[in-house]
C-alpha cells in the first residue's frame, strides 16, 4: 500500500497499490518526471499514474513539445487515410446525438481540426475549437476557418469564452492526460448549456490484454489515467453527468495495428448537492411569514390544526412562533392531550365554539383536513401553509 502523490480523481482517496513502475528516457528538458507509479485506489479500483508533476508541467510539456503539430504524422489532422476515416466514424457517432446544426459545438483538444472539419462538411453551423497549442490554432483558423481559441482543459474559461455556452462538447482522447480531472470537469460544465450534452472516447483500459502490441505500449508518458467503463460513469456521475450511451470500438491506428477505446455520450442533469441547495433555496424564499403578518402584528388568538414534524419546523424557522395560538388540534389520538411549547394538543372537536383563525399546518393532508373543517360547518377564516390545491 502507498501514499500518493495524486489523489484518486474519482473517489478522493489517498492510499493506492503500485501494479507496475514506469521509467522513461525524455528529450532534454523535458518538464515530466522520468517514472511513475501505475497504481489501483485501494478505495474505487480506479488505475492512474501517480506522477511526480504538477498541472504546471503538463501544460509546458504539451506546449513545448506537442506531437499533434504535424498535420502528416499526427492524429486529429484527417490528412492520413487511417485517421481521416477515424474521424469520419467519430462524427458519424456524435451526429445521432445533434440534429440541429445550428448547434454550438465545441472540440476540447482538437489538434488540427480534422474532425470539425467533418462537421462543417455536413453543414454544422456554430463550430469552436479549444487546443493548447498555438500552431495548431494558427493552422485551424487558416485551413477550416474555424472559430479556435488558444487554451487548455484547465484554464479560466471564463477569459477564453466570456459568456458562451454550448449545446454539445466532445473530448475525444483528452481525459487520459489530464492531471487535475476534478478541475477539468468542472470547467467542462461551467460551459455546458442546460441538458448539454457531451462525447468522451478514450482508451479502454479493461481490453489492453487483448489488444498487446509492445511492452508497456499502453504507459506513455501522456496517458495517465486508464479508464473502464464503469470508472468513467462514476467519475462524471460525481458532477451530474448521466450515461445516455456507451460504445466499445477499435480504432485502425497502422496497417496492422489496432487500438482499443470506447465512447460515451452522457447528459447535464442535477447532481443531489445540486438539488438538495436549489430545495435549501425554495425553502428559505417561501411566503409564509407573508401569510402569517397579520396574525403576527394584531396577535388575534387563532389554532393550530396540525401538530407533526412540519408544524415543529415552522415553529423553529417561521414567524408562526409569533402568532398567539391558543391550542393545536390533530386528528392523531396518540398527540392529543401532549404540548408543543407548553400550547395543548387537542382533539378537533375542541373548534366546536372557536370562531378565530385556524392555520392548517400539515405537508401532505391540508387539503383533507380543510374539507373536514367545512363538512363540520365552521365557518372560521383558514390559512393554509401546507400543500395547495392549484
Amino acid at each position: 500500500m502507498k501514499k500518493l502523490n495524486r489523489r484518486c480523481s474519482i473517489c478522493n482517496n489517498n492510499f493506492g497499490i503500485i501494479l507496475h513502475t514506469q521509467n522513461f528516457v525524455l528529450d532534454q528538458n523535458n518538464p515530466l518526471p522520468l517514472s511513475y507509479d501505475v497504481i489501483s485506489c485501494s478505495q474505487c479500483g480506479f488505475i492512474y499514474a501517480d506522477v511526480k508533476a504538477s498541472q504546471k508541467d503538463y501544460n509546458k510539456y504539451y506546449k513545448d513539445f506537442s506531437k499533434y503539430e504535424s498535420a502528416e504524422v499526427s492524429s486529429g489532422s484527417g490528412i492520413n487515410f487511417l485517421d481521416k476515416r477515424r474521424l469520419l466514424d467519430t462524427a458519424n457517432d456524435i451526429i445521432k446525438y445533434i440534429q440541429n446544426k445550428e448547434a454550438h459545438i465545441l472540440d476540447i483538444g482538437a489538434a488540427m481540426g480534422g474532425l470539425l472539419n467533418v462537421f462543417k462538411q455536413y453543414n454544422y453551423k456554430n463550430l469552436y475549437a479549444l487546443e493548447p497549442s498555438i500552431s495548431c490554432v494558427a493552422y485551424m483558423k487558416k485551413e477550416y476557418q474555424l472559430n479556435a481559441y488558444h487554451g487548455g482543459l484547465l484554464d479560466d474559461f471564463n477569459d477564453i469564452f466570456g459568456q458562451r455556452k454550448f449545446d454539445f462538447i466532445i473530448l475525444s482522447h483528452v481525459l487520459e492526460h489530464i492531471y487535475d480531472l476534478q478541475k477539468a470537469i468542472l470547467n467542462i460544465k461551467s460551459i455546458l448549456n442546460k441538458n448539454g450534452k457531451i462525447y468522451i472516447e478514450v482508451p479502454d483500459a479493461r481490453r489492453y490484454a487483448k489488444f498487446y502490441v509492445v511492452p508497456y505500449y499502453y504507459f506513455d508518458i501522456e496517458h495517465i489515467n486508464h479508464f473502464d467503463k464503469n470508472s468513467l460513469s462514476t467519475l462524471m456521475g460525481n458532477y451530474g453527468f448521466e450515461n445516455v450511451y456507451t460504445q466499445e470500438k477499435v480504432m485502425q491506428v497502422s496497417e496492422t495495428i489496432k487500438y482499443p477505446a470506447f465512447f460515451e455520450i452522457l447528459e447535464l442533469t442535477q447532481t443531489s448537492k445540486d438539488s438538495i441547495t436549489e430545495y435549501i433555496k425554495l425553502s428559505e424564499n417561501n411566503s409564509i411569514n407573508d401569510t402569517l403578518q397579520k396574525l403576527v402584528f394584531s396577535q388575534e388568538a387563532c389554532v393550530v390544526w396540525g401538530a407533526g414534524n412540519y408544524a415543529k419546523r415552522l415553529l423553529a424557522n417561521t414567524d408562526l412562533i409569533k402568532c398567539n395560538i391558543s391550542y393545536f388540534v390533530d386528528q392523531d389520538s396518540t398527540k392529543q392531550g401532549k404540548y408543543i411549547n407548553d400550547i395543548e394538543i387537542k382533539h378537533p372537536d375542541a373548534l366546536q365554539n372557536f370562531k378565530n383563525t385556524i392555520i392548517v399546518v400539515s405537508a401532505l393532508y391540508s387539503l383533507d383536513i380543510i374539507a373536514t373543517i367545512k363538512n363540520s360547518n365552521h365557518t372560521n377564516k383558514i390559512l393554509i401553509l401546507g400543500e395547495k390545491n392549484d
